[in-house]
């Protein structure tokens, strides 16, 4: 088990976005147009503060249409954005306040003129956070959220995947297996077996979980003898990022919103001194559209 932040983990291995609902582009194009409105109507030079940031994706796409943007990110996590420097120029535009508490911004009284989140305030203590919003923002300057939906197209396979890790590391899995042989407690031929039985298993099994594990084991069998300390760390790396991105993923679920507490998100939005509050529903594609989120717009009072 891992006490390090899950996200933390998350945002150091190097990624900037952390839910679509699909590796299909016209998702993150979707994303990218929702933000590219709301950058089009700000004025030039506005400053704008992005919460719960992570590594920088919605500042990207706010760049991408108004480089004259001034942004200001916070995060909780230790987020890494200089690792994707060299990918997103426009990273090294950005202020970013790494380890910061949405709802205890380092900012002075209505010192912004937008704030925008994109699958982030609803982790946080919602009614405390949308107070700090509104007090860092200016009067009249408007806050958009990108929320989690719970019958989203993101949230639904995290179910799946949460399945996935839980039979990789039950008692006498696959994982626990894998400890015992780097461990030299367990033979090759027991780790062989247990990585049959789990691929064997008709459960659902993913290349970005199942098909990582299976290269990662074969590279700890590799150095087991010549790098035995090499391939303690690898095991024991794997196991950790299981579980940080198991924890991760339940996180997600528990944060997602239902019709009910979306109506409960927009009332704490109007106490914490938000006018004009909306929060609809969100659609990618027009034949088959898929579920994205909820938005929320709202004007500082």
């Amino acid at each position: 088990m891992t006490s390090e932040n899950p996200w933390t983990l998350y945002w150091q291995s190097g990624n900037l976005y952390s839910c679509i609902a699909s590796q299909d582009a016209k998702d993150q194009a979707y994303i990218d147009e929702f933000w590219a409105e709301f950058a089009n109507g700000m004025a030039q030079g506005a400053q704008l503060l992005d919460l719960a940031s992570g590594n920088g994706a919605v500042p990207v796409a706010l760049l991408a249409a108004n480089t004259s943007l001034s942004i200001s990110a916070v995060d909780l996590a230790d987020i890494a954005p200089d690792r994707l420097a060299e990918k997103f120029d426009t990273l090294g535009e950005v202020q970013f306040f790494p380890e910061t508490d949405i709802c205890d911004l380092p900012f002075d009284d209505a010192r912004f003129d937008g704030v925008t989140s994109q699958f982030g305030l609803e982790y946080a203590p919602q009614s405390a956070a949308l107070r700090e919003a509104a007090r860092v923002l200016k009067p009249g300057a408007p806050m958009r959220l990108l929320l989690h939906h719970n019958e989203s197209g993101i949230v639904r396979p995290a179910e799946t995947v949460i399945a996935e890790i839980e039979a990789l590391t039950r008692p006498d899995g696959l994982i626990e297996h894998l400890k015992r042989f780097v461990r030299e407690q367990g033979e090759l031929r027991d780790l062989e077996a247990a990585g049959r039985d789990y691929l064997d298993d008709p459960a659902g099994k993913s290349k970005h979980i199942s098909g990582q594990i299976m290269a990662g084991i074969s590279r700890v069998i590799d150095d087991r003898q010549s790098f035995p300390e090499r391939a303690l760390a690898l095991a024991s790396g794997m196991e950790q990022r299981l579980v940080a991105e198991s924890v991760r993923l339940s996180q997600l679920r528990s944060a997602a919103l239902d019709e009910a507490s979306a109506s409960l998100l927009q009332m704490a939005a109007i106490e914490a001194g938000f006018g004009s509050v909306s929060i609809d529903e969100q659609f990618v594609g027009d034949q088959d559209p898929a579920l994205v989120g909820w938005a929320l717009h709202a004007l500082r009072l």
